[in-house]
């Protein structure tokens, strides 16, 4: 969901793809402060938006290796207390052999993340220019971002946009 509608800025860059980017409801003000992000075309919210899914795709493959950093840590500060103890040979032997299994699982699932980590940009956004609309706050009202939309639509410089 989003507006669409040419707009030139005092400067003359041109931004026609305007998305909320948050919202926050001020009781105090009485007001509705809306996060516009604004792009030059759709494309470049469409690059940021891959973007940002290839960051999520990304933080769901780090679980498990987290997991796995957690278990070699467990392992190896057990080691080390039979170590300081100079005590059970045979569970330290076997300790050692889990932690490189493990160590290995996770060298394995990291080549996996690698091509991830190629393609991802830090602090990547195609926004040209972010803007907060002001909205009168109606207590009575249930605000969403359907409805946000259509008041924006409202006001002067969203006036005649399209719905994308």
């Amino acid at each position: 969901m989003a507006l669409v509608k040419k707009i030139e800025t005092d400067n003359g860059i041109v931004i026609r793809y305007h998305k909320i980017h948050s919202f926050n409801l001020d009781s105090g003000k009485k007001t509705v402060d809306v996060n516009v992000k604004c792009y030059a075309r759709k494309k470049y919210r469409d690059m940021e938006k891959e973007n940002e899914e290839l960051i999520k795709e990304i933080e769901e493959k780090l679980v498990p290796i987290n997991e796995l950093v957690k278990e070699i840590e467990i392992k190896q500060n057990r080691i080390s207390e039979l170590i300081e103890q100079d005590e059970d040979e045979e569970e330290r032997k076997n300790l050692s052999e889990k932690v490189n299994e493990l160590t290995n699982q996770s060298i394995e699932l990291s080549k996996e993340l690698q091509p991830l980590l190629d393609k991802k940009q830090d602090n990547f956004s195609t926004s040209i220019l972010e803007t907060t609309v002001s909205l009168p706050l109606d207590m009575e009202k249930s605000y969403n971002l359907g409805t946000l939309y259509n008041e924006l639509k409202e006001t002067e410089l969203y006036r005649d946009s399209e719905d994308d």
